[in-house]
């Protein structure tokens, strides 16, 4: 709450008229109060006198009617007692007589015993006065103290006529305070708050904008040199003002001038001037708020910028007190982002302290964006001309490499014609064949890196090719890591050469189980339909278009691939492991590159690697999509036959068996796989053959699931033990039929015709 000046000066004028009044009031009532107790100790001592006096003829006459000799001192108004008593204090006689044995007080025996002059005591309502009776015979003969008078005066009179007293000058002393009080304001008021009141009028008209609002001078004093020198301030100030309004137009015109952002900025991030181009950038047409810091309009940050990534160049100038130049990222009014060479420059104040920090702002975001195309196209030529020369190398050496290898198996051919059977030169052939089978692998993939090896397009669906090179590579040592199949039921078909495909699954699996084989680990492998993806650059600088792709996710848990090797891995020949590795993923590069898909790869130093591989979907049905077709469609009509099989070479076999017999065969490798196989398919599936020692789930649970299923589903048990031990444990329900390994491929058809007959 705002108290005026005026009010504050007539409460203090008033408040000390008041405390003058009061303690003047005070002292009076006190003195007057002390007057008139010393009149009434002076009446009371004459009167004890008197009644001493008094007393002493009639003890000395033996007379015992004291008090009557004192009546006229008995008789006064303020008398409240009178007692004579004997020199050992024995009450003599009394007024009023009911008070004859009232004691002395202790303080006046007391006394009397060491002096014989007069005592009074002041009490509450009263004044006690006591003096001895003493006798003398003669003027010659000593005096003798022969009792003790007591005389007590009531002081109630006193209280009265001090109240009296006191009402009347209270009543004297507020008017007296009342008319000081008013006239001392209004001296106060003239000569003092009038002049006062005037300049604060001035003040505020004047903070309000009115820089020509004088004040009128009444007198030479203090508060009038006060008046002059306001107004000279005024001038002055007005005078200022309008120089100041013109250097800040010219100032602002200036840059206004400049073509970049230009802010003028304080030591507390304030930005306290801007150019036209800055207003644009950050507020467009909207206004402009009081308060401006350069790192909520410029980053749209709560705090100012730290760190490598966004240095604070106002810091920096603070600090060096020189220019700084750096690149920010700024944000525009409408949320765009853009980066700026920003060029900070100290002002200086007359003492050499930097004062301000301007910056100023150049938009280099399309500078930039072409510098980055620019360098994209350049990456992209040299990706080609070196693909290009690398592709011309490698088909070349294909070629005639293959020319040999036709030779050499030709040869190998021809020899084993002309030996007889049973010779042991037939072993070298089977090896020479068999090195010049794992030639042409590697010439196969020498041809899909030089996009020269796609031979067979077809309809395929990737799901049943990816179980099946699972089937073939997680085995042996590789056992040791866990798989793991998330693939899409409705995946959509690819056009591609399934030997090409396969040749890449198998390069994939192959290195993520090579990464898990000291310490183990997981292995997932996940498919998925991507529809719609838009179009974009792989890391190998290869543009892809918009459109439906189907997504292959390769993941392992092994050790990763270090950050500084991660960009050579698709290069041809290149390994981290012993040379003579073949070239490995640059041969999936080349594969899916030239099946116009892309790979790429995550990865991270101990936490594992993950290859990702979109493929281009087979939208239009072909003759080869419609020949796939017919052969799902004719397989639907045989008869289909789940086989349970770790051991992938036998799996192959029995496989070979199935289909040379007309059904359609499905393999697992292991209990679980088997058993989700068998959920899937269980109304198209005639018969399981089942083996009884496999990882995940084994044969014997495995054949309690599938019964619990589906009683009556016909199983063939395969195992290396003997009947008796390999049943050993199965319900009283047991299987179809048992056979022994190792077994003839013939008995194995015997006992499958066997079961499905009945």
């Amino acid at each position: 709450m705002s108290i005026s000046l005026k009010t504050k000066v007539s409460l203090f004028v008033s408040l000390i008229v008041v405390v003058i009044s009061a303690v003047s009031t005070y002292l009076f009532i006190s003195e007057h109060r002390h007057n008139m107790e010393r009149e009434l100790t002076a009446r009371g001592t004459a009167l004890i006198h008197s009644l001493a006096r008094a007393s002493e003829e009639g003890l000395a006459g033996s007379d015992l009617d004291l008090i009557n000799k004192a009546a006229h001192v008995v008789k006064a108004a303020d008398v409240e007692l009178v007692q004579i008593y004997s020199p050992l204090w024995q009450s003599i006689d009394a007024f009023p007589v009911e008070k004859i044995n009232e004691w002395p007080d202790r303080e006046a025996m007391e006394h009397f015993k060491k002096s014989d002059e007069r005592f009074f005591i002041k009490k509450q309502a009263q004044f006690d006065f006591y003096a001895p009776i003493i006798y003398r015979p003669a003027v010659s003969l000593p005096k003798a103290t022969i009792g003790y008078a007591r005389l007590t005066l009531s002081s109630s009179y006193i209280h009265q006529a001090m109240i009296k007293f006191l009402i009347g000058h209270i009543a004297i002393a507020l008017f007296i305070t009342f008319i000081a009080i008013i006239a001392i304001s209004a001296v106060i008021q003239r000569l003092v708050i009038n002049p006062v009141i005037k300049l604060h009028s001035a003040a505020t008209a004047y903070k309000s904008g009115d820089l020509k609002k004088t004040v009128s001078i009444e007198a030479a004093d203090e508060i009038g040199q006060l008046a002059e020198e306001f107004n000279k301030m005024s001038r002055a100030i007005d005078s200022r003002e309008k120089e100041l309004k013109s250097a800040n137009a010219f100032v602002q015109s200036v840059l206004d001038g400049v073509a970049e952002s230009v802010m003028v900025i304080d030591h507390d991030y304030r930005v306290i001037a801007m150019n036209r181009v800055a207003k644009e950038e950050h507020f467009g047409d909207g206004p402009i708020p009081e308060r401006i810091f350069c790192f909520r309009i410029s980053h749209h940050r709560d705090e100012p910028c730290r760190g490598e990534d966004h240095p604070c160049p106002l810091k920096e100038v603070l600090r060096t007190k020189k220019p700084v130049a750096v690149a920010h990222n700024h944000f525009k009014q409408d949320g765009t982002e853009a980066t700026y060479d920003l060029l900070a420059s100290p002002i200086f104040d007359e003492k050499g302290e930097v004062m301000y920090v301007i910056e100023i702002n150049r938009d280099i975001t399309d500078q930039i964006m072409k510098e980055k195309e620019q360098k994209k196209l350049e990456e992209r030529l040299f990706v080609e001309q070196k693909d290009q020369s690398i592709s011309t190398l490698a088909g070349g050496i294909a070629h005639d490499f293959n020319n040999l290898l036709m030779g050499v198996l030709g040869n190998a051919e021809l020899l084993r014609i002309r030996l007889r059977p049973d010779r042991k030169e037939e072993v070298l052939i089977d090896n020479i064949v068999k090195s010049s089978d794992r030639m042409a692998n590697l010439v196969r993939q020498l041809l899909a890196y030089a996009k020269g090896g796609k031979y067979e397009l077809q309809v395929l669906s990737l799901n049943d090719l990816i179980r099946k090179v699972m089937n073939m590579t997680h085995t042996g040592k590789f056992r040791k890591a866990d798989v793991a199949l998330d693939l899409a039921e409705d995946l959509w078909p690819v056009y591609a050469d399934p030997r090409q495909i396969d040749q890449t699954l198998v390069n994939l699996f192959t290195n993520a189980f090579e990464a898990m084989e000291e310490k183990g680990g997981r292995l997932t492998v996940r498919t998925a339909n991507i529809k719609g993806k838009v179009s974009w650059e792989c890391a190998l600088k290869h543009s892809h278009p918009a459109g439906d792709y189907v997504y292959i996710g390769v993941s392992d848990t092994g050790h990763g691939i270090h950050s500084n090797i991660k960009e050579k891995i698709f290069d041809p020949f290149f390994t981290t492991k012993f040379m003579g590795r073949g070239l490995g993923l640059s041969a999936v590069a080349g594969i899916i590159q030239n099946h116009d898909g892309c790979v790429s790869v995550d990865s991270q130093e101990g936490k594992g690697t993950e290859l990702h591989i979109f493929l281009p979907r087979a939208v239009e049905r072909t003759s080869e999509a419609a020949a796939m077709t017919a052969q799902a469609e004719n397989k639907g009509l045989k008869k289909t036959i789940l086989i349970a099989e770790d051991e992938p070479q036998v799996g192959q076999l029995i496989i070979e068996v199935i289909t040379d017999m007309g059904y359609e065969p499905v393999l697992s490798v292991n209990g679980l796989d088997a058993f989700e196989m068998f959920t899937q398919k269980k109304d198209t599936i005639q018969l399981v053959i089942l083996d009884i020692q496999m990882p995940g789930m084994d044969g014997k649970q495995l054949f309690r699931e599938i019964r619990a299923i589906a009683p009556d589903m016909k199983v063939l048990i395969s195992s290396g033990y003997n009947e008796k031990t390999a049943l050993e444990g199965i319900t009283a329900d047991g299987p179809d039929g048992f056979i022994q390994k190792p077994y003839r491929l013939e008995a194995l058809k015997k006992k499958i015709e066997d079961i499905l007959s009945v």
